[in-house]
């Protein structure tokens, strides 16, 4: 009864129902007016800014089929034909701009031919186009669209703008003005842009604030029986007729048996679970362990709680570190014998103010890793200030130049365990992103970060000479460093990246400058006279 239950539910099958791949014949063709006008901010932020958002909706709301997409002002161009990949169409919406055509005026009939003309080159005999704009040529446009409806191609319009319409502000400051100098205020003529719809075999719809207005026309797609047929590929998809329920019919006698002979009943006794003691539950533990949940109150800022919870030494020492916990770093680390642990004890020393225990400390890391630039850095600073603060000692004992026992001079740098931390050091405080127990990282270097540092400026000898980016438990959003980077102070690696990202800002953005050199280079190319189509503004 086992291997029947198991069997059948494994699923097995033998037979192969070959199902065939239909695809979509439907075509749409957006046509988008990139003439001045469209830059009126009637409609907030403007007339194109919303056209935009429309075609982005239309693009989400289509299912299958192919579509293009047509930009024109003076002269129409293709900005993606006609495809399945409407990823490609989102992508070029956000550098279209007015600024990009090499003429201007609206010209809807070159757009609408240019679409016609997309429609046949695919083989679509048949295909919606829908055109967006906010102004038309009642008699040139309307002639042009009944000769587009007739080759079987509907066109349905999208009305943009206001009929107050607004001033169109130009980019350094102003109005658009015709060449007699007086301000264009584009307006939407309603009722000229439903006669061209109506001539193109579709329907018009003006802009709304919702999704009314793109479902309408979209729905007239749907439920046009041409759009629902499509064409059968090569392709077939496999589907197997599953046998396994007829495996349960012979599962029912052996169950009858069973039930019968109590079988089923011990059974239900055995699997019944056995009372368990009551205790809390921790949501935390449910999903992340020890390690991770201290990783996250470190994320957090909680250091105290996460030193209580990490089980790894260096861990615990980083989590001590950031919580300030200098002499419990110490102590946690007293027994690890490793460069980065000698180091952070260091850090932390030189935090407490036992400068002298400190420098001993980086010695004993560049005696194992001659080429740590930080302990290297961090020790000099130590001795230097150990220098100032015995010059200082001997100037407020009088300056007469007697030297002041070693005694006095620990116990004065021990009083002052503030002054001028080791500022290029890499702290123990700093922690990877990633959760410890799962992170491919080295935990030994869990515990450092690299800083910049940078150089000291002296003032008068009482005054204390750093003036550092990096100090000893700073926080540090920088990600964490491998092992094969652990060296920090390369200040000229920081001005190199410093000096390149202030070049590629020197670059101009400009996203569309590929499409209009494209879109100038066809003007050219098609002979067209800019006094034929320009508007006369």
């Amino acid at each position: 009864a086992g291997l029947l239950a198991i069997v059948a539910l494994a699923g097995p099958a033998w037979e192969r129902l070959p199902q065939p791949v239909f695809r979509s014949d439907s075509a749409l063709v957006l046509i988008m007016d990139l003439s001045r006008s469209m830059d009126a901010p009637d409609v907030a932020p403007s007339r194109l800014e919303r056209a935009r958002f429309k075609i982005m909706d239309i693009l989400d709301s289509r299912g299958d089929g192919e579509t293009a997409l047509v930009v024109y002002a003076g002269d129409a161009f293709t900005v993606t034909p006609l495809t399945s990949d409407t990823g490609t169409i989102k992508s070029q919406l956000p550098a279209l701009t007015t600024s990009l055509m090499p003429l201007q005026g609206h010209r809807a009939d070159l757009a609408l031919e240019l679409a016609g003309t997309l429609l046949k080159q695919a083989g679509h005999p048949r295909g919606d186009i829908i055109l967006i704009t906010d102004e038309i040529d009642p008699e040139r446009d309307v002639s042009k669209a009944e000769k587009i409806n007739n080759q079987g191609y509907r066109i349905s319009v999208l009305g943009v703008g206001t009929e107050e319409g607004a001033p169109v502000t130009l980019p350094n400051g102003g109005f658009l003005k015709t060449r007699s100098g007086e301000i264009v205020i584009p307006t939407l003529d309603h009722r000229a842009l439903k006669t061209l719809a109506s001539a193109g075999g579709g329907i018009y719809r003006s802009l709304q604030p919702d999704d009314t207005d793109i479902r309408t026309l979209l729905n007239i797609m749907d439920s046009d029986a041409r759009v629902r047929a499509g064409t059968e590929t090569e392709f077939t998809s496999d589907v197997w007729r599953e046998q396994g329920p007829w495996l349960v019919l012979l599962l029912l006698p052996l169950a009858a048996l069973a039930f019968r002979r109590g079988v089923i009943l011990v059974l239900l006794c055995l699997v019944m679970p056995l009372p368990r003691p009551a205790q809390a539950l921790d949501w935390k533990g449910l999903w992340l362990n020890r390690e991770q949940q201290a990783q996250r109150m470190m994320d957090e800022g909680e250091h105290e709680q996460a030193a209580r919870l990490f089980s790894d030494p260096e861990w615990r020492a980083a989590a001590q570190y950031r919580a300030g916990h200098y002499d419990k770093v110490l102590e946690t680390l007293s027994e690890i014998d490793k460069p980065d642990s000698h180091y952070n004890r260091g850090n932390a020393l030189a935090r407490t103010g036992r400068y002298k225990e400190a420098i001993a400390m980086y010695e004993r890391v560049l005696e194992q890793v001659p080429d740590h630039e930080d302990a290297r850095h961090n020790r000099d600073l130590l001795i230097k200030e150990l220098e100032e603060q015995k010059q200082q000692a001997q100037q407020n004992s009088g300056g007469g130049g007697e030297k002041q026992p070693a005694g006095d001079e620990q116990k004065q740098s021990e009083d002052t365990p503030d002054q001028s931390p080791p500022a290029g050091d890499r702290q123990a405080g700093e922690q990877p992103r990633e959760s410890p127990a799962g992170s491919e990282q080295d935990p030994e270097h869990g515990g450092d970060q690299e800083v910049s540092t940078a150089n000291a400026e002296q003032q008068q000898g009482e005054e204390d000479r750093q003036q550092q980016t990096g100090r000893p438990g700073e926080e540090s959003n920088e990600p964490p460093e491998t092992s094969d980077k652990m060296l920090a102070g390369d200040r000229s690696s920081d001005q190199d990246s410093l000096a390149t990202e202030q070049w590629l800002r020197r670059i101009p953005d400009d996203p569309g400058g590929l499409l209009r050199e494209k879109f100038r280079l066809q003007y050219k190319q098609r002979g067209l006279s800019r006094h034929n189509y320009e508007q006369d503004w």
